[in-house]
């Protein structure tokens, strides 16, 4: 893949939590199909996502269902997430949660927002 390669892509591809167009982003989106099995030429709207509000997303809600189609989203997809905040360096440094953490444990993570 060419560097940048999403600033490239048209206005109207948005992210569906920020409604940003995904090619303003500094950083590389994060890819979440709205359906298992179909591949980015496939689906192209409501699958590219900043990732730091895809991850605050997920923490905030501790659900873990893709933002417009509310598919479950899979360990295997929170893991990538997690891995691709890490080589992004877009871990949020008030909460450095890890989303695998909270996929599992997601009664902990809820207590730990209560109590702030």
């Amino acid at each position: 893949q060419r560097r940048k390669w999403w600033h490239s892509l048209p206005d109207d591809v948005t992210d569906c939590i920020t409604f940003e167009a995904i090619r303003d982003l500094r950083y590389p989106p994060f890819e979440l199909q709205p359906q298992i099995g179909k591949s980015l030429e496939d689906v192209h709207s409501n699958s590219l996502f900043d990732p730091k509000s895809l991850s605050k997303y997920f923490l905030t809600t501790t659900q873990f269902v893709h933002p417009f189609s509310r598919r479950e989203v899979t360990l295997e997809e929170v893991r990538r997430l997690d891995a691709h905040l890490d080589r992004h360096k877009l871990r949020d440094r008030n909460d450095p949660t890890r989303l695998e953490e909270t996929f599992a444990h997601p009664e902990e993570r809820l207590r730990e927002l209560e109590g702030r």
